[in-house]
């Protein structure tokens, strides 16, 4: 029986009539567990787009497109498009439906969780030698039903694929909306926000059981929901790496444990403008400011020094930002370069103490460690192998001084080209004692934060033990637990994590004290990738005109991306400003061998170097389009692409002159 259930493919699991199947098992008492086991996918619904342009079958197409981009993902019950037409019809509605609240009232009569909707912004058909190519632009945005709420979406640019000059506009529109769609819903599961359980609630704060290490950030919108209905909106606050407070915004039948919280999205904007390149404009959402509690607390505390000179924290964050760019190394090959903008609160180098870099595939250790003073650092294919850093817990308590305890993480992987990563980065930094709460310059009863003055100090030497013990207690007890110092401790501290309450670290008034700073996110993904590697024409080829070019593609075929390809030709080595074209080849996921359409090079709409140079340089160019920023810039042109080695062409000579009589 159990062979038969895990046979199921998902979405007939989620709709087996478990009564018959669990018929043996209500013998033995376990129908329960059995019927447990089997999990129900959430249930989507997808309606018509709006199509800005005024045709309506494309807008219902783009609706069919994504809906089935969504079934093949296997993640979600998606309701057939016939049903959502009916459903529509019987509330006397018509498709595309006009507003926000016509598609909730759509979305509840289905009884699903999610209902998406978009609009199509912009599309047009282009002919080339090669044959017509569609582009589109599209704006994709799931809604949560019981909130009302988008929670997901996606603004996106696709291309058809070049088809001769006899197929109609329509085939090649609906292509690209197809490709469009696809490329949406990858970005949707890339991107799916996080939810959480309050536990605890009061009247307008609730703690929840999730926090940054799930994808929850400060200042982010959320709401609140019990059952389908929607209780109360918020705004996630006090951020640590397993738990967050929410201060409610919005209350509507009042809050309490148990209530879901999902993370409102930020609904992307896309214009009908086309860029040089002819890919449409695509706007990122502006980002909300967060809070600044930590810059509250150190000004609480008194260290106002540490700030003097920058522009202070971040939502308790010791970072302005933090960047992850795919890049292809010299020596390791497929790469991806962090880098972070340490804030003012970092700002001294005699408070940092080193850098962890986490990626999500180990999220919970840390992939690699930077040095104090850096501001980079790259994560490439060779494995990490162990990895030692602190465990001390974030956001910091300064009002408990700790040494850094620490461990060592193993068998740690380097990255697989072709896979999407995220990055986050936090710092351990240590800070005298003298600057928090109740220290002070020596020794003596409260020298310490917690119990290192009285028990170093006072107790076992009053000044002496103060001062000896603060320094030598502080000393070896931030890296190795502490030992004995005279007026210390009898014992220092058996572990680093313990050693600030028991006088190790603690002795005196003059120790240094260890914190661990939240987690700050890469706002993209990064996906390292390999350089394409160009088959034809072979180097030093003469060119044909048009010329096809073949490369292969970059594409892992264990990972569902799509990558977007272009190719760059230059009268120059380097390709140098103003000698060279670049053209955006398509989007795909294949594996294998791939060609360009033909490209005239002879075309007289070409720069003037281009048409007249006799050799002529050319390369392809690779990157994820869900990356943010993307690669590295590259050297020549700052363009983001993970580019191939450069081959040339030589043109044929001119004809020989006609005989002479």
């Amino acid at each position: 029986m159990r062979r038969f259930i895990a046979s199921l493919p998902g979405k007939v699991l989620s709709h087996v009539v478990i009564t018959a199947l669990m018929v043996p098992y209500v013998a033995l008492g376990l129908a329960t567990r059995s019927v447990a086991q089997i999990k129900q996918l959430p249930s989507w619904a997808v309606a018509d787009f709006v199509d800005r342009k005024g045709k309506t079958v494309y807008g219902a197409e783009a609706a069919k497109a994504v809906a089935n981009s969504l079934g093949k993902t296997g993640k979600y019950d998606v309701q057939p498009q016939e049903t959502v037409a009916r459903v529509a019809e019987g509330l006397g509605l018509s498709q595309p439906l006009d507003g926000r609240t016509n598609l909730m009232a759509v979305g509840r009569e289905l009884k699903v969780s999610t209902i998406v909707s978009g609009e199509i912004i912009d599309y047009r058909v282009d002919e080339s030698p090669a044959g017509k190519q569609a582009r589109i632009s599209m704006k994709v945005v799931a809604y949560d039903v019981a909130a009302q709420e988008p929670v997901n979406g996606a603004a996106v640019a696709a291309f058809s694929t070049v088809r001769g000059k006899d197929v109609s506009t329509d085939v090649l529109i609906n292509d690209a909306i197809a490709q469009a769609a696809s490329l949406a819903v990858d970005k949707i599961n890339q991107q799916s926000l996080p939810t959480g359980t309050l536990l605890n609630t009061n009247t307008d704060i609730a703690l929840m059981n999730q926090g940054s290490r799930t994808g929850f950030k400060e200042g982010q919108e959320v709401i609140i929901s019990r059952g389908r209905e929607q209780v109360a909106s918020g705004v996630v606050f006090d951020l640590s790496a397993d738990k967050s407070y929410i201060r409610v915004k919005r209350s509507f039948k009042g809050i309490q444990p148990g209530d879901r919280v999902r993370a409102i999205f930020q609904v992307p904007d896309i214009t009908p403008k086309w860029n040089a390149d002819g890919t449409p404009s695509v706007a990122r959402p502006k980002s909300k400011g967060v809070s600044s509690n930590l810059v509250t607390t150190l000004l609480v505390l008194g260290l106002v020094a540490f700030l003097v000179g920058g522009s202070g924290g971040r939502g308790g964050e010791v970072l302005q930002s933090v960047t992850s760019e795919a890049y292809t190394d010299p020596t390791n090959g497929p790469s991806v370069k962090i880098s972070w903008q340490p804030n003012a609160f970092a700002k001294g180098n005699q408070m940092r103490q080193f850098w962890q870099i986490f990626r999500n595939d180990f999220f919970d250790v840390p992939v690699r460690i930077a040095i104090s003073g850096s501001t980079d650092a790259l994560d490439n294919t060779t494995p990490v192998g162990s990895v030692t850093y602190s465990t001390l817990t974030s956001p910091p308590d300064f009002n408990v001084c700790r040494g850094n305890s620490t461990t060592t993480a193993t068998n740690l992987s380097g990255v697989i080209p072709g896979r999407p990563y995220q990055y986050a980065v936090s710092l351990v930094f240590s800070m005298s004692q003298s600057d928090l709460p109740g220290g002070s310059s020596g020794g003596g009863t409260g020298g310490g934060v917690t119990a290192g003055g009285t028990t170093g100090g006072a107790t076992a030497g009053g000044t002496t033990g103060g001062t000896t013990g603060g320094t030598t207690g502080a000393t070896t007890g931030a890296t190795a637990g502490g030992t004995t110092a005279t007026g210390g401790t009898t014992t220092g501290a058996t572990t680093s994590s313990t050693a600030a309450t028991t006088g190790g670290a603690t002795g005196g008034g003059n120790g240094s004290c260890f914190y661990l700073s939240p987690r700050t996110v890469a706002g993209g993904y990064a996906t390292p990738l390999n350089r394409p590697g160009l088959v034809a024409p072979s180097s030093n080829a003469t060119l044909q005109n048009p010329q096809q070019f073949t490369f292969l593609s970059v594409a892992n075929p264990l990972y569902d991306v799509t990558v977007e390809y272009v190719i760059q030709v230059s009268s120059t080595l380097n390709f140098a400003p103003n000698t060279y074209i670049q053209r955006t080849v398509f989007q795909r996921r294949d594996t294998g061998t791939l060609a360009t359409p033909a490209i005239d090079l002879n075309d007289p709409s070409l720069p003037a170097n281009v048409l007249t140079a006799t050799t002529l340089y050319w390369r392809i160019g690779a990157k994820n389009v869900i990356d943010s920023p993307g690669p590295v810039p590259d050297d020549f042109t700052r363009q983001r692409y993970i580019f191939s080695v450069i081959n040339q062409l030589t043109r044929p000579g001119s004809p020989p002159p006609p005989p002479s009589n």
